[in-house]
């Protein structure tokens, strides 16, 4: 049979001459390099070594080459320092694009850690630069967020229930061997000797761990969790599910899902989280006036204000069911509001109109008709107390707008999905396997604007 020739290693063989011939034009690190030659370093906030005035020393390394290995590490899946440090020579892609240098892990690994904040700022001139290449648009953001796990080892993360059960674990065991140097003692034998002595000796260890527990369980006063490995990490619950780590929020434009900013916060939650986001977006690109689209988790009433305040138009997803309407009772969407004359219509077409005194310590205005409630047909349907109450808080005018676009604009939301889902499976996937492996708010964010 006939196969393809394979070359002999002990034939001599010449790379290409030139070293641009080891990558073809069309190479996406090109744009790498392009863009990091295109940067301003030290407006970027790059540290650069000291020099010796008069060249005594080793030279260092110029920032743009490390730089240009750590952006390519992460579209490539390479972040740990000695991988980087051995694909330096092996890898013609790098040997191009850093032109032969071959740094040591330490010397990556700190760069990384020197310039964790100015890593941001890279991030942040890559979607100035993509949005006037026309990448990106700015016409409609998508905002999500996603748990991502952080550097903890579980042995050294604790949380209440886990000291609970090991401080009952530790007592019981501890109870046991007191039973059975007691027994050794009321019955001495010769041969009891040895196993006093063994006794006496995980005695020992058992109280020194449950002395090592109650101290961690001192440190855990008024929190629910703590990481010996890194104090800033969380307990994320979602659906379910637990996740120890951060939790990354992006802004995703709808043109080519490229993301345009990121944040990484360890809250459990992205409430609260909408108007900040889009309000970083639309000043890095400089905007007048944008939308944006985010699920129900989003949904804050004072975010809604934020956003309009700066000519931000959210699509917010609500709950699909008010605790009302769970319980087959008519929610606060069946209450038609009744602007220019400030009062509501029940399903039973009766007038709720609100106190005297307009609003209570919470700015809510309270509306009710105790008189119409009394004799109402249908009020099974509305209310098991004595009559309905319906509370319009300062917010509730954006509430109603942000309703009225859903109504609207369908699409909008069902696209909010296709938008801000695959730049998350391409970074949790490729980019950022198996979670962070910086540790600390500040390397974590570094470390995903990085990715």
């Amino acid at each position: 049979m006939n196969f393809i020739e394979a070359v002999d290693r002990r034939e001599v063989e010449l790379l290409p001459a030139c070293l641009n011939d080891y990558v073809c034009k069309d190479n996406p690190i090109r744009e790498l390099d392009d863009f990091v030659e295109s940067l301003d370093l030290v407006e970027c906030g790059f540290l650069f070594p000291k020099q010796d005035i008069q060249g005594r020393g080793r030279p260092s390394y110029h920032p743009k080459h490390l730089l240009k290995l750590l952006i390519y590490g992460y579209m490539n899946g390479l972040r740990s320092g000695r991988k980087l440090e051995k694909a330096c020579g092996i890898n013609l892609e790098i040997m191009w694009l850093l032109q032969k240098l071959k740094p040591d892990f330490k010397t990556i690994c700190d760069f990384r850690k020197n310039n964790s904040e100015a890593f941001k700022k890279v991030a942040a001139a890559y979607s100035i630069s993509c949005y006037d290449k026309g990448y990106i648009s700015g016409q409609l953001l998508a905002v999500d967020g996603s748990r991502i796990k952080g550097l903890n080892a579980p042995d050294k993360s604790w949380s209440k229930s886990k000291i609970e059960r090991l401080c009952s674990h530790f007592e019981k065991e501890i109870d046991q061997y007191l039973k059975l140097l007691e027994e050794a003692d009321n019955h001495p034998v010769d041969s009891d000797e040895q196993l006093r002595e063994r006794v006496c000796k995980k005695l020992k260890h058992l109280e020194k761990r449950k002395a090592e527990i109650e101290t961690i369980q001192r440190e855990m006063e008024g929190c629910e969790y703590i990481s010996q490995t890194d104090s800033d990490t969380k307990i994320l619950k979602k659906n379910g599910t637990v996740v120890v780590g951060y939790n990354a929020q992006t802004v995703v434009d709808k043109k080519h899902g490229l993301i345009i900013c990121s944040e990484v916060t360890n809250k459990n939650n992205d409430n609260g989280l909408l108007a900040p986001m889009c309000k970083q977006a639309k000043e890095l690109l400089n905007l007048e006036k944008t939308e944006s689209v985010a699920d129900k988790g989003y949904f804050n009433a004072e975010d809604l204000r934020l956003c309009e305040e700066n000519n931000i138009i959210a699509y917010v997803s609500e709950v699909m069911m008010s605790p009302s309407e769970r319980k087959g009772l008519f929610g606060k969407r069946a209450f038609k509001y009744i602007s220019k004359d400030d009062y509501y219509i029940c399903p039973a077409k009766q007038i709720l109109l609100p106190p005297q005194k307009t609003q209570n310590i919470n700015k809510k205005s309270n509306y009710r008709n105790k008189n119409a409630c009394k004799n109402c047909p249908i009020k099974s349907r509305c209310t098991s107390a004595q009559y309905r109450t319906i509370s319009r808080s300062e917010y509730e005018p954006y509430l109603e707008r942000n309703r009225r676009r859903l109504e609207e604009h369908q699409d909008i939301i069902r696209l909010r999905q296709a938008i801000v889902e695959a730049p998350f499976s391409w970074l949790k996937h490729h980019s950022l396997i198996g979670g962070f492996i910086t540790k600390g708010l500040k390397m974590v964010n570094a470390e995903f604007s990085l990715a």
